[in-house]
């Protein structure tokens, strides 16, 4: 018995050795590279700096340079969500970038292209349009899209003429908040809302075949409220798609509580 109690201690410390001699997989890393550009009604807006480039659940950023310029280094191999935010700019997400490591060149990273949408490596200032809606109704007429049944907005602003993106729900709650409206439509200033600049008003209309009405009914009560956007229809893509919410998020909305109208399908 006791040549076995001598045994074991010593069988013990080979196993302990043995493992300390096993070859260990490298944990493969990337120094992480890119560019973000600012951009204020559809032009840069140098200089490029003070981006925050954050890797999302981590603690891995940097910060952007005048040109735009960022390196994140030694980040592990994996999938990330990626947040560009700057004070004053609408935040912007890249969803599932994959980084992959190992070996010594640096991984450059770039937006990959969601849905046919372009290529978006640019943030954009925030709007500084307040609306203030003041009416919402049905009205058979004819606008600037046609003649037809549209959904017709009357309302106050300040700030700069831009553009108008309204959103409908079911619910009163409805605003630009995800999982609070069923539908968004915005507007395009080089033809429509009006503005007038000297009564600080404006007004505009949707055809409400623009609206997926698939799922509402003749007689249903649907809430809409508007919010002042930066105008994206001559300017790279500042939104994104949110993969976790299969939806498009629009990242320059002056985000401005604005009031609730309701009203019925006719």
């Amino acid at each position: 018995m006791k040549s076995i109690s001598i045994f074991l201690p010593i069988l013990a410390a080979v196993v302990i050795a043995s493992c300390k001699t096993q070859p260990i997989a490298p944990f493969e890393t990337a120094d992480v590279r890119g560019n973000m550009a600012l951009v204020d009604e559809e032009q840069p807006a140098f200089p490029f700096n003070g981006i925050r480039v954050s890797l999302e659940g981590t603690s891995f950023s940097a910060i952007t340079d005048d040109s735009g310029n960022f390196d994140i280094k030694n980040v592990p191999s994996g999938t990330y969500n990626v947040r560009f935010s700057k004070t004053g700019y609408g935040d912007v997400r890249w969803m599932s970038v994959i980084i992959e490591g190992g070996g010594n060149a640096p991984y450059y990273l770039n937006n990959v292209a969601l849905l046919g949408w372009y290529w978006q490596q640019s943030m954009n200032k925030v709007s500084n349009t307040i609306t203030t809606l003041l009416s919402a109704r049905f009205l058979d007429t004819n606008l600037s899209q046609g003649p037809g049944e549209y959904i017709f907005f009357k309302g106050t602003y300040l700030g700069k003429p831009d553009q108008i993106i309204a959103y409908v729900s079911r619910y009163s709650g409805v605003s630009f908040q995800d999982g609070s409206y069923d539908s968004y439509q915005s507007s395009f200033v080089d033809s429509y809302p009006i503005w007038d600049t000297i009564s600080k008003t404006f007004e505009f209309g949707f055809p409400i075949d623009w609206f997926p009405y698939a799922t509402f009914h003749s007689g249903d009560s649907i809430y809409v409220a508007v919010y002042g956007m930066a105008n994206f229809d001559r300017s790279p893509p500042f939104d994104y798609y949110d993969l976790s919410n299969e939806h498009f998020v629009l990242t320059s909305i002056n985000q401005t509580p604005s009031p609730v109208f309701g009203l019925k399908i006719p």
